[in-house]
C-alpha cells in the first residue's frame, strides 16, 4: 500500500481554502490579510510537492488554489498577475536547470520523434495508438500498444488506449462524458446552500477539470509528459478514492441544495402575499 501526499493535499487545500474564506469572508478583498494567506498556502504546498519531485501535482494544487479564490471575490487582478508570475516562476525553475528531467521533457516534447527510443518512447508510443485507432478504433480489447509496446498503459497514458481501441468517436465520447460532469459540478457550486459548500464545490471542479485538460493535452503531445492520472478511468488508488470521495462531497452539496430549495421558494411566495412565517415552516 502506497500513499501519494500530492493526492491528499488536493483535498486538503480544497477544504482548507473553503473554510478560510467562509471564516473571513471580511479580509477577501484585500490582499494582505485575505490573498497573502492563500500565496504562502500555495507556495509551501509548492515547493514540498515540487520537492518529492512531482512538478505536475504541484501545478495542479496551486491552480485550484488560485481558482478558489477567485471563485471565493478576491480582486482579479490579484488573481491576473498570480498566474501571470506562477507561470514564469514554473518556466525559470524548468529552464534554469540545463539537463533536468524537467528541461530535457520541456525542450523535447515539441519533437519527441527525434527521440522515440529514449525520453520520449511513452509519448510516441501514446500517439501511434491514437494513430492507430483512426475513427473507429480496432475494437475493445484488441489493442496492440498496451500488450507490447506502451509501458504502463493503464496508467498515465490509459487515453491512448482508449483512443486505439475506440478510435477518435470514442475520445469524443469519453469527453463529452466529462464536460457534462464538469458542467454539472459547476451547477451544484453555484447553487450550493451556503457559501462553505459554493467554495468546496468550486474547489472539486477544478481539480477535475485541471486533471482531464492536463492528461489528454500530455497524451496528444500538447503538454510535456507529465504524470497525471486520468479521473476514474487511470488505475491508482490514491487518486480513485480522491475522486470518488470528492464526487460523494458533490452529490452531498447537491442533495442539500434540493432540500434548501423548497423551503426558500415557500417563504418567498408567503413574503410575497403579505403572510407572515407561520407556525409550520421550520428551516431546512
Amino acid at each position: 500500500i502506497t500513499i501519494m501526499p500530492g493526492e491528499l493535499i488536493k483535498i486538503a487545500v480544497i477544504f482548507f481554502i473553503a473554510w478560510y474564506y467562509t471564516r473571513f469572508k471580511d479580509h477577501i478583498r484585500s490582499f494582505a490579510r485575505g490573498y497573502l494567506v492563500t500565496l504562502l498556502l500555495a507556495g509551501i504546498c509548492f515547493a514540498l510537492i515540487y520537492k518529492q519531485p512531482n512538478l505536475s501535482t504541484a501545478i495542479i494544487v496551486c491552480g485550484i488554489i488560485i481558482i478558489m479564490a477567485y471563485f471565493a471575490g478576491v480582486n482579479g487582478w490579484f488573481v491576473i498577475g498570480t498566474g501571470a508570475l506562477s507561470i514564469m516562476g514554473v518556466l525559470a525553475l524548468i529552464l534554469l536547470k540545463p539537463g533536468g528531467e524537467h528541461f530535457n521533457r520541456f525542450t523535447g516534447y515539441l519533437h519527441p520523434f527525434e527521440d522515440a527510443q529514449g525520453e520520449f518512447y511513452q509519448l510516441v508510443q501514446g500517439l501511434l495508438a491514437l494513430g492507430a485507432g483512426g475513427v473507429t478504433g480496432v475494437g475493445p480489447g484488441k489493442s496492440v500498444q498496451k500488450a507490447l509496446y506502451l509501458p504502463e498503459a493503464h496508467n498515465d497514458f490509459i487515453f491512448a488506449i482508449i483512443g486505439e481501441e475506440f478510435g477518435f468517436i470514442g475520445c469524443i465520447v469519453l469527453l463529452l462524458v466529462y464536460m457534462f460532469l464538469i458542467w454539472r459540478c459547476v451547477l451544484i457550486a453555484i447553487n450550493a446552500p451556503d457559501r462553505f459548500g459554493q467554495l468546496v464545490a468550486a474547489g472539486i471542479t477544478a481539480m477535475l477539470a485541471l486533471q482531464v485538460i492536463m492528461n489528454v493535452a500530455v497524451v496528444t503531445g500538447v503538454f510535456p509528459p507529465t504524470g497525471v492520472t486520468l479521473p476514474f478511468i487511470s488505475y491508482g488508488g490514491n487518486a480513485m478514492l480522491l475522486f470518488l470521495g470528492s464526487m460523494g462531497v458533490m452529490v452531498n452539496i447537491s442533495r442539500r441544495s434540493a432540500a434548501a430549495g423548497p423551503g426558500k421558494t415557500r417563504r418567498k411566495k408567503r413574503r410575497a402575499n403579505g403572510e407572515g412565517p407561520g407556525e409550520t415552516e421550520v428551516p431546512v
